[in-house]
């Protein structure tokens, strides 16, 4: 499973630093451009960054760090805690395209990561159980509207998250790209010989997820490969590989495989492992530092051949794809999948599964059938020729 979160695209009540007298120790300020680096207090889980936010002086909630997200959201304990609203709107739509409803509003006073304060804003309460068997438990989701006015990089490589310091500078080069997003971090890709802006989204496992730009490819080229886990819920995810090089700021990546979505394109933390990206929506710029060759290649999508939807007890298998090992191997619609190399399917959050599957030639799953368990062997191939 190689999930794709959070692309929440709604008018949402801007967050920012009321008018008032500060000091440099003021959390208000740290963040913002040219002042001194500040590296918040997260935890690295696979691909995605959490961090541990105190939200009217209550807490500590753990939260998604989130550039996909215009908007800060809340699970529905969380809004208890501190009190709801009526929302403005009633739906959420993630970066998949799923719609899911919203169970209202909740206004933050403060928010505080270590020494790094934002708010006040409203942030949006809504169910975001269905993320878990990704992100592990999550609290929230911090989105742009409190960090539109700091500079902030996300360092894959040094496996931390700073804000503040010196700005990203056109004059840098291919690695600074301008930001044309209204709402989220939007860079403009070059697919083949066509521009298309697509969304940096920190809270996305995605590589690169979008549509193809041409229409020379048949049916035959669309692959069934697993599953999107997002608060929007479970759908099948396809791929394809592009007859076409992909080029982002500096990187270039020649007939990468490509995540189908029927929501806007986005590029995800997958991409990242080996730069550090900064972002900086005062000026509209966004800076990639990268250490990864030009050209390369991205991730092949590797799996064993059916789709899941994680519940309570384990995984179900919901769809088996015809000429896959997991066809071969036996595995029938209904199993249900609960341990994977012996390991309970509970602790493969954050993009674990993906990595067992990276260099893997077979796993060996426990399945329940009919109430009787047993073990089966099943083999792992690139999916997307």
């Amino acid at each position: 499973m190689r999930p794709a979160l959070l692309v929440v695209l709604l008018a949402l009540p801007a967050c920012r630093s009321p008018e008032r007298q500060t000091t440099a120790l003021d959390g208000r300020l740290v963040g913002r451009a040219g002042s001194e680096p500040y590296v918040l207090p997260t935890e690295r889980c696979g691909d995605y960054f959490f961090v541990n936010a105190e939200i009217n002086e209550q807490g500590p909630f753990r939260m998604l760090v989130d550039t996909g997200a215009e908007g800060t959201l809340l699970s529905p304990d969380v809004g208890e805690a501190i009190g709801t609203t009526a929302p403005a709107f009633t739906s959420l739509t993630d970066a998949v395209g799923n719609v899911s409803p919203v169970d209202g509003g909740a206004r933050i006073e403060t928010l505080r990561v270590g020494a790094f304060e934002r708010g006040p804003c409203i942030a949006v309460v809504a169910d975001l159980s269905r993320s878990e068997p990704a992100t592990g438990v999550i609290d929230g989701v911090l989105g742009m509207d409190l960090l539109n006015d700091c500079i902030i990089t996300f360092d894959y490589r040094g496996s931390q998250v700073r804000v503040g310091g010196e700005p990203p500078d056109e004059r840098e080069g291919a690695s600074v790209c301008r930001d044309v997003g209204h709402r989220v971090p939007t860079i403009l890709a070059r697919f083949g010989s066509t521009e298309v802006p697509v969304v940096v989204d920190t809270g996305s496992t995605a590589g690169i997820a979008g549509a193809p730009v041409d229409s020379d490819f048949s049916a035959d080229d669309v692959i069934p490969v697993g599953v999107n886990l997002s608060h929007g819920g479970v759908s099948l995810r396809y791929a394809m590989r592009l007859g076409y090089p992909v080029t982002i700021g500096p990187l270039r990546l020649d007939s990468p495989v490509i995540t189908l979505t029927r929501a806007h394109p986005i590029v995800g933390a997958t991409l990242f492992r080996d730069s550090a990206v900064t972002f900086d929506r005062s000026r509209m710029l966004i800076r990639i530092d990268t250490d990864r060759p030009a050209p390369s290649e991205l991730f092949e999508e590797r799996g064993c051949g059916f789709a899941v939807d994680p519940w309570t007890d384990g995984w179900m298998v919901g769809r088996v794809f015809a000429g896959t090992p997991a066809e071969e191997a036996g595995i029938h619609e209904g199993d249900v999948i609960v341990e994977l190399d012996g390991r309970s399917v509970h602790e493969f959050t954050c993009g674990r599964w993906s990595a067992l599957l990276e260099h893997a030639d077979s796993v060996k799953l426990t399945i329940l059938r009919d109430d009787v368990q047993m073990t089966i062997d099943v083999g792992v191939i690139d999916l997307v020729p």
